[in-house]
């Protein structure tokens, strides 16, 4: 069984991905984003937007079903303003490059990512239905 660390501090150190991911090589190491091309529909096309599940400051997590194979995933976008500022969108392309990479059991895998039609990324996660942390602090 693996368990949380004691020590408080470790939330707030970096995760070694084995990778050197400074602002200014984030970007290089991940393959090009684009609207729509021929290899596959735009975000529009491929998900159809159930609903929100949530937001936070940067992003937000929406309920999709993915129409090429009819399951439904959590789809996590920057918020509408926030993919222009080339920080806020390195941080969630870093986001969504280390979240891909990492396997265990309590960690929602990534299925893919792209570019919305209006130019934000987002990224398409396992859907886990379950309780809110909201929920879970109020029981």
């Amino acid at each position: 069984m693996v368990h949380a660390p004691d020590d408080k501090d470790a939330v707030h150190r970096p995760i070694d991905t084995g990778e050197v991911a400074g602002a200014d090589t984030v970007s290089a190491g991940l393959p090009a984003l684009s609207r729509q091309t021929e290899a596959g529909p735009s975000l529009l096309e491929r998900y159809h937007d159930e609903g929100e599940l949530g937001r936070g400051g940067m992003g937000e997590v929406r309920l999709c079903l993915d129409r090429r194979i009819g399951r439904r995933v959590a789809l996590k976008l920057l918020r509408p303003g926030q993919g222009s500022r080339s920080a806020s969108r390195a941080r969630f392309l870093r986001e969504a490059r280390v979240q891909g990479r990492l396997e265990h059991p309590a960690i929602v895998p990534v299925y893919g990512k792209g570019e919305h039609d209006d130019g934000r990324p987002y990224y398409a996660m396992r859907f886990v239905r379950g309780e809110t942390l909201e929920d879970a602090i109020n029981a």
